[in-house]
């Protein structure tokens, strides 16, 4: 039997730290290039995961309830879809797919086609992944930051970034 190879991407970062870090070895896939195609709908492609993202990061902002419900409500046409019924919140892996550890204060690769992306606490997007150990909380991104992935309450306000798409 076989077995299967999981390629990993690499992370952007390109100084070295510490010995062993991901600026140490520079291993992965390398990045497509152009790692992003804008869509011209208000869209964007990331063309090393094949996953589809709103244009203007932080579309809504609001509880991890609202933000779902601000998604179903693309999907149902009640705020802009750019034509697809499929969007969701992204899980953490997906979101955190979109950080180049080498760049801060917006952590995504540089010449990224995204706008409206706040910093601070506007730069810390929700997604579906609710913790393990209880229901309270649920992870969020720092893209707007410096890439960290870390949770709150689901009661807090954060703003939400839809993804089509499945890695």
């Amino acid at each position: 039997e076989g077995v299967a190879v999981v390629k990993i991407p690499r992370t952007g970062q390109t100084t070295s730290y510490a010995t062993g870090d991901d600026g140490y070895f520079k291993e992965g896939v390398p990045w497509p290039t152009p790692r992003f195609r804008d869509n011209g709908d208000s869209t964007v492609t990331d063309n090393l995961t094949g996953l589809m993202w709103t244009k203007l990061g932080g579309t809504s902002a609001g509880t991890w309830q609202q933000v779902l419900n601000y998604v179903a409500g693309m999907n149902g046409g009640i705020y802009p879809n750019f034509g697809y019924t499929d969007w969701r919140l992204p899980n953490r892996k997906e979101l955190r797919s979109l950080v180049d550890y080498s760049n801060n204060q917006v952590a995504l690769p540089s010449g990224h086609p995204f706008s409206s992306l706040g910093s601070g606490s506007n730069g810390y997007y929700w997604t579906s992944t609710s913790f393990a150990r209880d229901g309270y909380n649920a992870w969020f991104v720092a893209v707007g930051d410096d890439g960290s992935v870390t949770g709150n309450d689901k009661n807090q306000y954060h703003p939400v970034w839809p993804v089509r798409g499945g890695i």
